[in-house]
Formats: structure tokens, sequence, C-alpha cells
């Protein structure tokens, strides 16, 4: 009789994954997190004004807005070139990141050699609502998104610091965190 459950190996595997994907998601985070306080620091200057009113929700909106910012005169145009390189870099990453953060994983086996994972998620797409992608990887396909998609968190993370820094956008009031009630599941 072949056991069901999993091997020790392939368990030892999703440990490593699931890793792989929280580091990657935890940079990720960060990347978003910064890029709405830039925006929400630069209500500081009326000139920006127009691209400060309301928070973009969405990480690739954020950074547009961030862009639009450095494109205008004022003192965050010096950053405009090295923001756009960052918008045009952020699509390649944005659907791993994506896979990473949204999708279910399942561990299938390639015949005697090591598993293959699948990563299903539904996608948001106006000509097929319904869509259900699905990335099949290995664990040196985790590792390499991972990897990158670190990689480029972390460039994008110190440039949106020394922006953050150098214009001393951490002084406004409005960027000091508030608290907020978070409901808890009973247990």
């Amino acid at each position: 009789m072949v056991d069901p459950r999993p091997s020790k190996a392939t368990r030892e595997m999703v440990r490593q994954l699931d890793r792989l994907r929280g580091r990657a998601i935890r940079s990720f985070s960060a990347v978003e997190y910064l890029l709405a306080d830039v925006v929400i620091g630069c209500r500081r200057f009326p000139a920006y004004s127009v691209h400060t009113k309301t928070l973009p929700y969405k990480p690739r909106t954020r950074l547009s807005r961030v862009k639009a910012i450095c494109a205008m005169p004022g003192p965050l145009a010096q950053y405009h070139d090295r923001v756009a390189t960052i918008l045009h870099e952020f699509p390649q990453y944005e659907l791993a990141r994506n896979f990473m953060c949204h999708s279910i994983m399942s561990a299938k086996r390639r015949g005697l050699g090591s598993p293959c994972f699948e990563l299903r998620m539904y996608a948001f797409d106006k000509s097929n609502p319904e869509r259900n992608g699905i990335a099949k990887l290995d664990l040196a396909d985790f590792r390499r998104i991972s990897d990158r998609i670190t990689s480029f968190a972390t460039d994008t993370l110190k440039l949106l610091k020394e922006i953050y820094l150098t214009e001393r956008l951490e002084q406004l009031d409005a960027n000091k965190p508030q608290p907020v009630s978070v409901v808890l599941l009973p247990s």
C-alpha cells in the first residue's frame, strides 16, 4: 500500500517554499507600504497636491503616483529617472508577487523525480473574470523567483528610503501610525 502522506523530504521542501514565499511577500509588502508613505509624505509640498489628495490602493498605481510626483518641478524631481526605471521593471515582478501572495499551493509528483508544486489563483481579467491561473514550479524555480523579487524590492526600498529620509517625509504628522482595532477569531 502506498502511503498517501507526503514524504519527510517533501514536507521539508514545503517548509522551504513557505519561507521563500514569506520572504518575497515581506519584501514586496515593505515596498507597497513605503510607496504609500511617500505619497502621503508629499502632502507637505503644495505643488504635489494634485497627486496626494487620495491614496491609491494598487501598488502599480502608487508607483505611478510617485513617478508623477517626481516628474513635476520640485524637490523630488531629482529621483525621476530612478523611479521611472523601477516603474518599467515593476510589471515583471507583479505577477510573480501575486502568485506568491494569493495562490493556493499543492505538491505534485513528477514520476520518480522531485515534486513539482502548483500555484493556483483566480486572476482578475475584465474579459474573463473567472480565469484560473496556474504556475508549476520546483524548489529551484521558487528560489529564483523569491531571490529576484527580494533583490528588486531591496533596490526599490533603498531608493524609497533615500527619498523618504532626504526629503524628511517622516516628519509629517499624517505619517504617524494610528492604532487600529483588529478583530480576532475566538479560540
